[in-house]
């Protein structure tokens, strides 16, 4: 099947299915934040031909260049969003957010990185759907600290710029 936006339909349904029943998990943010190799703020704006996004902020990993294959289930574009508000009605409160992001031409999201082949892209699960992890969503500041809390656990820690204490004794004393 040829890309563009039938196959991310199709995607769509096969991989979240009719009311979510059987589609995967949905992945709590502490799931998300031990999964993650980098996250990132992005902003992704809808008003051209195709998405682009934007990087706000790293928030964890190694910065690297933003791809636009990671446009797709994890950061929607345009055409997504419209079929998720034909698709699912039965998602009320990311309705908003969706008709939201299509009329100011951008939402503002979290993206959860991961690294395959040296290739970092986007990762979620159905959880997507409920958008908490765009920046508008009401529930987002709590997610956002139940992400960045186990984040937090997984950075090594800061280095002081000495070298540690050397217990060696040089000749002659």
């Amino acid at each position: 099947m040829p890309p563009g936006p039938l196959r991310l339909s199709v995607l769509v349904t096969l991989s979240l299915g009719a009311g979510l029943a059987g589609a995967g998990e949905q992945l709590t943010p502490s799931m998300l934040a031990q999964q993650a190799d980098s996250a990132v703020l992005v902003t992704v704006s809808l008003s051209g031909p195709q998405p682009e996004i934007t990087v706000d902020e790293w928030l964890f990993g190694s910065p690297q260049p933003v791809r636009a294959d990671w446009i797709g289930l994890c950061l929607p574009g345009r055409a997504l969003l419209l079929d998720w508000q034909a698709r699912y009605g039965n998602f009320p409160g990311s309705q908003v957010l969706w008709r939201q992001a299509l009329a100011e031409g951008s939402y503002r999201a979290v993206a959860v990185l991961r690294e395959r082949a040296g290739r970092s892209s986007p990762f979620c699960e159905t959880e997507t759907l409920l958008a908490e992890h765009w920046v508008a969503h009401p529930g987002h500041a709590a997610w956002r600290a139940a992400f960045e809390g186990v984040l937090e656990t997984r950075r090594p820690p800061p280095t002081t710029g000495r070298a540690p204490p050397c217990n060696m004794i040089s000749p002659g004393n």
